[in-house]
């Protein structure tokens, strides 16, 4: 685990795989690192652990309304209040054309024990212009994350329990390697990082997969996409993509064995 450059100097997992597994809602997620100053909606600042779940849930599009705004977004109501957090069968988000697709996590969805460890948090909403998004740098992102940039009047923040990755979890996550180190990866922006040392040891980096991050000057609403060759890019809201859920713990759960690895994750507890 290191810390990251960001005026927060939170404490994250690093490298390819690094043994940051832990066994949350039955299943296997993995620990981003410890956050600092992040606001329950109480407003009250901890530092707290962020996890985002291993697998995807499957693939169902970020919006259906043309506007990326994830407070009002049909994927967050999911996530939030529909059938992935009821733990039952309903609708979701589909492509253009599809308003609703059928999708059931009576498997997949949130436990109640697991919404037991969630703390609902503020998540910022900020935004990026689209021809930046391939020549700004991993804290360049951080900052716009939590700017005041957003598509039209959309809000700048969000109280809620289960968002999505931010761009900069990505970044951050890079060991690089003996050849291009850590902080070289971290002084190149994201069209650099295609195919790269730098991408190839961030474990965050998957299949193409959603963001939490919208494109503030886009007139197709699109949202910012982790490539699986490494860079970042828009794609259109409407569409098909995986979802991987992010939650922040609860300062009151704690982790009791194991030593994180694939196949002796963490196991954690609420602590009374």
């Amino acid at each position: 685990m290191v810390k990251d450059d960001t005026k927060d100097a939170n404490i994250r997992y690093v490298g390819s795989n690094p043994n940051n597994y832990v066994l949350f809602n039955g299943e296997k997620w993995r620990i981003i690192g410890l956050m600092n100053n992040v606001k329950d909606e109480q407003g009250i600042e901890a530092s707290r652990i962020k996890l985002i779940r291993n697998d995807s849930i499957g693939n169902y599009s970020w919006h259906n309304q043309r506007n990326p705004n994830w407070a009002e977004s049909e994927l967050q109501k999911v996530l939030n209040q529909g059938a992935y957090y009821q733990k039952n069968s309903g609708n979701c988000p589909g492509k253009l054309g599809e308003e609703n697709i059928n999708c059931d996590f009576s498997d997949t969805g949130l436990k109640e024990e697991a919404k037991q460890m969630i703390t609902k948090v503020e998540w910022n909403l900020g935004g990026i212009a689209k021809e930046e998004l391939m020549s700004i740098l991993v804290n360049q992102f951080y900052e716009k994350e939590r700017g005041d940039e957003v598509w039209q009047n959309n809000p700048t923040t969000w109280d809620g329990e289960v968002g999505l990755l931010y761009p900069s979890d990505y970044g951050y996550a890079t060991s690089g390697d003996t050849n291009i180190t850590r902080e070289e990866c971290l002084k190149q922006n994201s069209y650099r990082w295609q195919n790269s040392v730098c991408s190839n040891n961030s474990w965050l980096l998957k299949e193409e997969y959603w963001t939490l991050m919208p494109i503030i000057d886009s007139d197709l609403y699109n949202i910012v996409n982790i490539f699986p060759q490494g860079f970042l890019a828009n794609r259109f809201g409407m569409s098909l993509y995986p979802v991987y859920p992010v939650v922040f713990l609860d300062t009151n759960v704690k982790i009791t064995s194991g030593t994180g690895t694939d196949g002796n994750p963490y196991k954690i507890t609420i602590e009374s």
